[in-house]
């Protein structure tokens, strides 16, 4: 019997021909996936400063989708440095571009939210200064530089400001917690809320302080309420990244202890989001674009490492079920 064995070499290491088309590929499925959305207009922010704008800036449907595959473009060369920089994945690989690119074309909800692109950004730009906190009590500028971009991601979405006890606990795990370390944090979170608190009532002089809190606190997900072939989508994805933490686990004893640390923190920032956004369900899409770039991650670490045909297969199962998601989008037309 023939063992034939599925290598996703040409995916993982392409060459820039390949590469090229697979960015182009990614763009025509971001192109497709609005022609089957019903993206007619677009919903107008509760966030004063998202708002304002949407107002002031941003007009129609056609600039916000733009320039928010100009951001996720952006996002994903940004991912790209953050995974070498930092050997995330301790071999070169394309995966984590295409599967976050992928995700983003298929999750059609986030097309027109510019705010939450922006902040995965920031977010992004936060870790760049978390990762380099490693073992240094002394790190009272990098402290303060992730926790600001925390803060201004969190002015444009408010529950993120969460996220801090979680960063916090990834100080520890760093092995960088210090009063120094913490109030620099401190600082740097509530830095741009006093700034923009300060400005807003220098405009509003009868303000509400509540006004600038607006995240809506809905618990849980009516799942009754979802199309079926939304929850088989949900259902198929989770088990892909169930499985694809398996295979990381798995295969952490080859990473140094400085990568093994760095991948936990960004687990636990990904159970930390997956709850703010089950308690925030009514802003679940906000949330979106930051869970795709942790998921694209950490499934990349098994699909890249584990050269087996499980895996490469699961990889398929990966891009089949995404294409099926937005053609039957277009369907549903």
């Amino acid at each position: 019997m023939l063992n034939y064995k599925l290598s996703l070499k040409n995916v993982i290491t392409p060459s820039i021909p390949i590469a090229i088309l697979l960015t182009i590929g990614c763009v025509a499925f971001w192109f497709l996936a609005d022609l089957g959305s019903h993206l007619s207009n677009v919903n107008e922010s509760v966030n004063p400063l998202v708002k304002s704008i949407q107002l002031n800036v941003l007009h129609n449907i056609i600039s916000f989708s733009t320039i928010t595959l100009l951001f996720t473009v952006l996002n994903a060369f940004l991912l790209a440095q953050l995974n070498s920089q930092y050997s995330l994945i301790r071999t070169r690989t394309f995966l984590p571009i295409i599967i976050f690119m992928i995700l983003m074309s298929a999750w059609t909800e986030t097309h027109l939210l510019n705010e939450s692109h922006l902040a995965l950004t920031l977010f992004i730009v936060a870790l760049f200064y978390f990762f380099n906190m490693q073992k240094d009590i002394e790190g009272v500028e990098q402290a303060f530089m992730g926790s600001f971009a925390i803060g201004v991601a969190s002015l444009l979405i408010n529950p993120l400001i969460f996220l801090m006890p979680f960063c916090w606990m990834g100080f520890v795990m760093f092995q960088s917690f210090s009063l120094r370390t913490f109030l620099a944090s401190l600082f740097g979170i509530l830095s741009p809320w006093l700034i923009y608190v300060s400005i807003y009532a220098y405009l509003h002089p009868n303000f509400n302080p509540i006004e600038v809190l607006n995240a809506e606190l809905v618990l849980g997900i009516d799942l009754m309420t979802l199309p079926i072939l939304n929850i088989a989508y949900i259902v198929g994805v989770s088990v892909v990244l169930f499985l694809g933490l398996i295979g990381l686990f798995s295969n952490a004893h080859g990473d140094a202890i400085q990568t093994r640390t760095r991948l936990n923190f960004l687990i636990l920032i990904l159970f930390a989001l997956s709850i703010l956004a089950l308690v925030y369900a009514q802003e679940i899409e906000l949330f979106l674009p930051i869970l795709a770039i942790l998921y694209a991650l950490l499934v990349s670490h098994a699909f890249t490492l584990k050269e087996n045909n499980f895996y490469a297969i699961l990889f398929v199962v990966f891009c089949v079920l995404n294409t099926a998601f937005i053609i039957s989008k277009l369907f549903a037309l």
